[in-house]
């Protein structure tokens, strides 16, 4: 299905692969869906690995009440569309 995507690995392989360290136990998930917590490194944690909440939300948004539903944007609407 489009828009899922799982994290199946190890504590030893995120840090030797992307140098971040993760003090507690990964949580393994293998159906991560919009609006659901997900594993992310930001730029301004760049060694850091975060738990956030998977979604776009618009700057045109009230109140986020979007967040979710957007997932994705065709290239080829790219420049015409909001989103």
């Amino acid at each position: 299905m489009c828009g899922r995507f799982s994290l199946a690995t190890s504590r030893r392989d995120i840090k030797e692969q992307l140098g971040v360290d993760h003090p507690d136990p990964l949580e393994l998930r293998f159906n991560i869906a919009p609006t659901q917590a997900a594993y992310v490194i930001t730029n301004e944690a760049p060694r850091q690995l975060q738990q956030l909440n998977w979604g776009l939300v618009p700057h045109w948004s009230k109140e986020g009440k979007n967040a979710g539903k957007l997932i994705n944007a065709r290239s080829e609407t790219l420049a015409t569309k909001a989103s």
